[in-house]
């Protein structure tokens, strides 16, 4: 489930990369359907 605040962050978004403090790629894919944003696909990819 994904919190109420991430949506209303990344809510206009349909993927997001980021990148964690341990140098992981995170990809994010959101769809966008009516007024609320589904968790499409999150994958980790190590780096190291």
């Amino acid at each position: 489930m994904v919190s109420g605040a991430v949506v209303i962050l990344l809510g206009k978004l349909f993927s997001v990369s980021l990148e964690d403090k341990a140098g992981h790629t995170v990809l994010i894919r959101f769809h966008k359907t009516g007024d609320y944003v589904s968790l499409a696909c999150l994958c980790l990819h190590d780096t190291s």
